[in-house]
């Protein structure tokens, strides 16, 4: 039981450090990832990309988050539903998505690396639409926001 409250006091301490802007992008990913989840185990990622670009931009909004501070959004999102396995392509999709609703640019990639097992190895993730990707894994697919 003492654990649970040593969880609560940092939970607690982390959202009151937490800006405004980045609680409520968190709880619009929490609200759009089990759809983001469902479409991909059901229909694909092409299926599932084609209906996360049709979120319409509501213009832009003057306090959006990027960056950093999305991708860390997006992930207490998945922690607040254990049940999600939130793998980095929904991660990604869920943030992409997200940036679409609130007219913020950013890069959808999608890269692979040979690991020394021969096998492939595949990542996603979001970015600034004009960093150049210096990651271990080379670009197959990237998509930008609007």
């Amino acid at each position: 039981m003492h654990m649970g409250k040593q969880h609560f006091q940092r939970l607690t301490r982390a959202l009151g450090e937490t800006s405004g802007e980045e609680l409520r992008f968190s709880a619009r990913a929490a609200v759009l990832a089990p759809w983001v989840e469902g479409s991909l185990a059901m229909f694909g990622l092409a299926a599932t990309l084609k209906a996360v670009e049709r979120i319409a931009s509501r213009g832009s909004n003057p306090r959006a988050i990027d960056g950093f501070f999305a991708e860390r959004a997006v992930a207490r999102a998945f922690r607040l539903q254990p049940w999600l396995p939130g793998k980095c392509l929904v991660r990604a999709l869920v943030q992409y998505g997200l940036h679409r609703l609130d007219g913020t640019r950013a890069k959808l990639v999608v890269g692979v690396r040979r690991l020394q097992s021969q096998k492939l190895d595949a990542h996603a993730w979001v970015e600034p639409p004009e960093r150049l990707d210096r990651s271990a894994y080379e670009p197959i697919f990237s998509r930008t926001t609007p």
